[in-house]
């Protein structure tokens, strides 16, 4: 096990929504990766029962002892360690349908105090802690914007994508007056952004309008080296097996260092160029190319006439 790069208790970071599909756990995933190939001690926390996060870096079959995220919510949490990984990253698992943790759903609230203190007694052997959340609102994911110290959260440009960012803003808000701390997300992360769809362009024009600074520079497209480097259980940027996949790594590696740089982390720059974020650049580029092309065609045609 590796040792910390910072003094102090660990940062947390929770990655939220209320609505499935919308990238949490890939960004939990590769942020995870991220810091810990850039020397920090992580701790990954999944608290989804489906144990998408957890089977990224542990297989179902290794998934034997050690502490599940089912005991955090128990007043004694048993003796056990996180699992180890390969990747560097530590593990608090769930298993794959994990009807124990499915059930915390059903307890009352006092269940939070004691997961706001077994996390807090994680805090001191790691550098940071990363939450990957339930595509639900609940117990869970009350208590994962709780001990939060940054929220991202990913938002897929689609109908109803405000609707949905609106409607989680409330949640945060109700958890605030709750428990007394304010509680407000770090950023917005827009995911599977392709700015030449119409709808995707009006979507983020309402998003802006409803939380504006929050939403950050850098997003990510639909790319399906993303998606391969998940299944395979490795971070994007080290598939390096076709221009596209790199150029998806590239992207995912300037998200991760905008998100670095938001909760106060150093890290070496490995990303290429700002040039590539697909947020706005990249579209634009696309579309000045042929716009050329087709107005020349027609200004030597005249000439030709002219003769």
């Amino acid at each position: 096990m590796g040792s910390k790069r910072r003094a102090g208790p660990a940062d947390i970071i929770t990655i939220t929504n209320e609505k499935g599909g919308v990238g949490k756990t890939t960004i939990s995933v590769n942020l995870a990766f991220y810091l810990a190939q850039q020397g920090y001690k992580v701790l990954g926390i999944d608290l989804d029962g489906q144990g998408n996060f957890s089977s990224r870096f542990v297989p179902i079959a290794e998934r034997v002892g050690g502490l599940r995220s089912c005991h955090l919510y128990m007043e004694e949490m048993p003796k056990y360690e996180p699992l180890h990984s390969p990747s560097g990253v530590d593990l608090i698992y769930s298993l794959d349908g994990d009807v124990d943790l499915h059930s915390i759903e059903q307890s009352d609230l006092s269940v939070l105090t004691a997961f706001a203190g077994n996390i807090a007694n994680l805090c001191d052997d790691y550098d940071v802690i990363i939450i990957d959340n339930p595509p639900t609102s609940g117990i869970k994911m009350t208590g994962s914007i709780f001990v939060a110290d940054h929220i991202f959260v990913p938002v897929e440009l689609a109908a109803f994508a405000v609707n949905g960012v609106l409607s989680l803003l409330d949640s945060f808000a109700r958890i605030s007056r709750a428990t007394g701390k304010e509680i407000k997300p770090t950023g917005f992360i827009c995911n599977k952004l392709n700015t030449r769809v119409d709808a995707h362009k009006s979507s983020l024009a309402a998003l802006r309008k409803e939380v504006g600074p929050l939403i950050m520079r850098n997003a990510m497209s639909n790319r399906g080296a993303v998606d391969t480097a998940v299944t395979q259980g490795v971070a994007v940027w080290d598939l390096k097996n076709s221009g596209a996949a790199r150029v998806a790594g590239n992207e995912m590696l300037l998200l991760l260092e905008e998100i670095a740089a938001l909760i106060g982390f150093d890290v070496e720059k490995w990303a290429t160029s700002a040039e590539d974020s697909p947020a706005e650049k990249r579209p634009a580029k696309q579309k000045s190319a042929p716009q050329k092309k087709t107005l020349k065609k027609p200004q030597s045609n005249k000439k030709e006439k002219a003769k």
